[in-house]
């Protein structure tokens, strides 16, 4: 046996692993006590990616669908078969009826990030979607607006701050979205020791509210209310940062106009929240003490999402503290990634969408569109779809219309570590190799460290079958397409620098062969744009600390071409929305008589893909809607019992409840990335199948969010009524 160091790629914190494999197979994952961030910390899901990757029940070998259900075949067929039949659709019908879907696990997987975008645009298709706008789509879009790069996230400096507002946020089960934060709960916990304070506010008593100075419940969906409320106690007692104000002079007077409407006294009614608490948080936040305020999924998935991040940001760059020690900082982190964004081209969007006319973000449309151009009438529409590393149907809102969508398919290939429920209707299966199969870099989360710190890691094990990496597959069946995946010009280019710089991309591979595309690309990046040398990256077992954060670089850095970093307080679109938020005030009132349906993260799941796992989904049999106990007396039910949730187009979902007092009256929550079942091919996730809280959930295109067509999941209204066991009963 050997311990091999390699880093968790399942979400932001990126924890140091260590993995004990004997020959090739890993028969332990456990923290790396030396990795200087982590520190041996490793949650629950990272224990348990043992089982994944032992899983008998992986994808190991090609599928195809035949009349007998699927059967194996050899990669030779299933790649050759795929191509053919993307390349009769591509002609026939046009690019328009070829679309791809990206999941969440490629927001972890550098080549991947690299190699799917390439394949959409060697196919020439407007059709990319990825889970995005079900999760983060709104902040790249309030930040392109604000801060002028959909790449440019603040995130609080959590060594030196000492008050923290933390709303629609728990980084104590879930990690720090947009935030690369090792050990969050202690990052969290030291603050309190150093004397700091944390507020969460939350519809849920959380396992991070536990830990915090103060939790105040809100109302769901009324965080806009709540955000410019402080914003207008900022700005009406002159505690606004005049250096940020001074940059958008025209915008700072129109905020000031529009917040003037919503003192904390008025929105009160509408969040629940005390007006003396709401001036409270807004005097500290804009105090003499470092201050931030950090909001994560609670905020983006309710109706105005968008909304919601302009006004976070708003208020961490007026509140006094934004790009300075212990408030809101933007990390440089190992590279520079908005000169990266800038010089790869990715500003230039595409045409809005053919449906419900949304505008490209970073390049996709939104995922709840999806089922509507594979139904469409039109001669173009969506007739095969490639799915990489995810799983729609249980993801995307309305998984009867999708599910009824999938069957129209000509042609479904889905490239994944498992058969879900999506592959479950594929016509090919191919296998992929999971995190420890394959060598990374991450850069994705560059922009978003707290500490500035790269690590590199080789594969730490050989795949036990036929299992190939996502980009391998696509440039595959993207030359048997006969189109090219890095395209001619990109191809040529790194090849000349590699042979032009005496190895810039690392010199030729084993058996004296050529480095593979997204490696060269991924090697010039680090070159180029970087602070580490990737040589020294690779050498180092444990990653390389980078220098210490600068403070007020933002103010003082001009971009690139030598255009001024840009700032807009009010940008147009955003203010014509919120205007219309008075009327919404109104409607939410009316709504408040019904429950209100929430998300909750669980420790013991992550998303749809980790249910196979026993060690550690354990004993729960399903997800359980939550309820407080004097709404759970109003209906007549007890801990246990079974309820139906009817949502607000009369889909239902029959779940057993658990009461819970840290909840808010009249608020429900059901945990997301369960109803596991068709010919799925995971045997222990589908005896614990659970339901599915997305068929509740809307697909219709004007009920999404308007700006990133973000699906409407937080704060929906929702009927809850004990389940009338003498009734025949409809599929939960």
């Amino acid at each position: 046996m050997e311990d091999r160091l390699t880093f968790c790629r399942l979400c932001e914190p990126m924890c140091g692993l260590s993995v004990r494999v004997e020959g090739n197979k890993v028969v332990g994952i456990r923290g790396d006590r030396a990795h200087p961030l982590s520190r041996g910390w490793i949650c629950r899901r990272g224990v348990a990616f043992t089982e994944i990757h032992n899983d008998p029940d992986r994808l190991r070998h090609p599928l195809r669908k035949g009349p007998g259900g699927f059967e194996r075949t050899s990669w030779e067929t299933a790649l050759g078969e795929t191509a053919s039949a993307l390349a009769r659709i591509r002609t026939q019908f046009g690019p328009r009826a070829i679309a791809v879907y990206m999941g969440n696990p490629m927001a972890f997987c550098t080549y991947g990030t690299f190699a799917v975008p390439a394949f959409v645009r060697a196919i020439g298709t407007p059709h990319f979607f990825t889970s995005g706008s079900q999760d983060c789509n709104n902040k790249f879009v309030a930040s392109r607006e604000v801060l002028g790069s959909p790449v440019r996230h603040p995130v609080p400096d959590l060594d030196h701050v000492r008050y923290l507002l933390m709303i629609g946020a728990n980084p104590v089960v879930s990690g720090m979205s947009f935030a690369q934060v090792p050990r969050p709960a202690e990052a969290l916990r030291s603050i309190r020791r150093r004397g700091g304070e944390i507020v969460v506010v939350d519809p849920r008593r959380t396992e991070t509210a536990r830990l915090a100075s103060e939790h105040l419940f809100i109302e769901p969906d009324t965080d806009f209310f709540f955000l410019l409320s402080l914003l207008h106690v900022i700005l009406d007692e002159g505690l606004w940062d005049r250096r940020w104000a001074s940059r958008d002079p025209e915008g700072f007077e129109t905020l000031r106009v529009l917040a003037e409407r919503w003192p904390p006294e008025r929105s009160e009614a509408v969040t629940g929240i005390p007006a003396e608490k709401t001036r409270g948080i807004a005097r500290r936040l804009a105090g003499p003490e470092p201050a931030a305020a950090y909001g994560s999924i609670g905020i983006s998935l309710g109706r105005s999402g968008t909304l919601n991040y302009w006004l976070l940001l708003v208020l961490n760059l007026l509140s006094g503290h934004f790009d300075a020690k212990g408030g809101s900082l933007l990390s440089p982190g190992l590279l520079d990634a908005d000169l990266l964004y800038r010089l790869s081209g990715a500003e230039k969007l595409r045409a809005r969408s053919r449906t419900g006319g949304f505008q490209p973000v970073l390049g996709t449309y939104p995922a709840a569109l999806l089922s509507h151009e594979i139904l469409s009438p039109r001669e173009d529409r969506i007739r095969a779809l490639v799915v990489v590393a995810g799983n729609p149907l249980l993801s995307v809102p309305n998984e009867d219309r999708l599910r009824q969508a999938l069957g129209k398919l000509d042609l479904l290939v889905c490239l994944d570590l498992y058969r879900n429920e999506t592959g479950s209707f594929a016509h090919f299966l191919l296998p992929t190799t999971d995190f420890l199969e394959r060598e990374d870099l991450d850069i994705s989360h560059a922009g978003l460290q707290v500490r500035r710190y790269g690590m590199y890691t080789p594969a730490v094990v050989e795949p036990d079958g036929e299992q190939k990496p996502e980009w391998e597959i696509l440039e595959e069946i993207a030359a048997r397409m006969g189109v090219r995946l890095w395209g001619r010009a990109l191809a040529a280019c790194l090849r000349a620098a590699e042979r032009l710089s005496g190895g810039l991309a690392g010199g030729r591979g084993p058996g004296d062969k050529p480095q593979p595309v997204p490696r060269m690309i991924l090697k010039a990046i680090v070159r180029f744009f970087g602070e580490a040398d990737f040589r020294r990256l690779a050498a180092s077992s444990r990653g390389v600390p980078l220098s210490p954060h600068v403070y007020g670089r933002f103010g003082r850095r001009r971009a690139l071409a030598g255009r001024p970093a840009r700032i807009r307080l009010a940008p147009e679109a955003f203010v014509q929305e919120a205007w219309r938020m008075e009327e919404a005030a109104t409607a939410r009132r009316a709504e408040a008589s019904g429950f209100r349906l929430i998300g909750k993260r669980e420790r013991h799941t992550h998303n749809t893909w980790m249910h196979n796992a026993r060690g550690l989904v354990g004993a729960e049999a399903t997800n359980y809607a939550y309820l407080h106990p004097e709404d759970a007396k109003e209906i007549g039910v007890s801990d246990g019992d079974r309820v139906r949730i009817r949502g607000p187009e009369g889909r239902e979902v029959i779940v057993p409840c658990r009461v819970s007092e840290d909840l808010r009256r009249k608020v429900v929550a059901l945990p997301h990335g369960w109803g596991h079942g068709y010919e799925a091919g995971w045997s222990f996730a589908r005896e614990r199948s659970g339901v599915n809280v997305n068929r509740l959930l809307t697909d219709a295109f004007w009920k999404l969010e308007p700006f990133a067509g973000m699906a409407w999941m937080n704060g929906v209204p929702v009927e809850v009524e004990p389940c009338n066991l003498d009734r025949k009963e409809g599929k939960g």
